[in-house]
This record gives structure tokens, sequence and C-alpha cells, in this order.
């Protein structure tokens, strides 16, 4: 596992750094907004729901990164993976989720489908995980 110093992204070659990073954060935002919370206000962050990533999104904002939770109620990290290389993204993804018992087994498994991808686990601690739950 990589250290968690902004998402495993000091190993990114210089020539592919922008000043700042572009994250696409993908979630259930449907429902999150149904239950009442606000999405934050992430400078250069653009949020999207699993079923609107499409090309011509993921084109239009470029992103450095993309970060999702590990499973959500209508994908997983797997499903994710599978479609970032299908849409031609050659940037950083990294599933969010709390520690799990053994990691290299997911991070292996996106992998497996998704050969190709940069692809890791971000951890955050119990308390963390909660606040954006």
């Amino acid at each position: 596992m990589r250290e968690n110093t902004l998402f495993g992204l000091n190993h990114l070659p210089t020539t592919t750094k922008k000043t700042p990073l572009t994250i696409l954060f993908v979630g259930d935002l449907t429902g999150w907004q149904t239950l009442g919370k606000s999405l934050p206000n992430v400078q250069h962050g653009h949020f999207c729901d699993y079923e609107e990533l499409t090309q011509a999104y993921l084109w239009r904002i470029s992103p450095d990164i993309v970060l999702s939770p590990l499973f959500g109620p209508t994908f997983d990290a797997v499903s994710l993976g599978q479609l970032l290389m299908d849409l031609g993204f050659d940037g950083v993804y990294r599933a969010v989720t709390q520690p799990v018992p053994n990691p290299r087994l997911i991070v292996n498994e996106v992998l497996n489908q998704a050969a190709g991808l940069d692809f890791d686990l971000f951890f955050l601690d119990l308390v963390d995980f909660q606040v954006l739950s």
C-alpha cells in the first residue's frame, strides 16, 4: 500500500502533474443529497454519480485523480475501475475505505479486472469515514 500522502500521488512523474490537481469524486450523489447532506466545496473538485460518468464528461474535466468509496449502492471499485479503463482514463484511481483485513486482495482483484490502472486504496480511520457516510 502507498502512503496516504495526497492519495499516493507523490509517485506521479513531474510532467504529468498539474497545479492544482483536478479531482473527480464518484459516488451516490443523489442519495447523499436526498439525505439532506450538501456536497463539500472542493476547489478543482468535481462530483458525479457513477451512472453519469461518460467519456465526454471524463475528457471535459480531465481529472488527475478519481476518488470513490470502495463500495457504493450501484457500483464498487472493480466496476468503476473497469469503466475508467474502458473510457480511456490514464490518471490515478483511489477507493476510499476504512482499514480492511486484507487490502492487497482487494487491490489485486481490481487490477486483475482493470489491468494497467493506477489503483490503490486510501484508508480513513473510523471517525473520518463516519463523517463521509
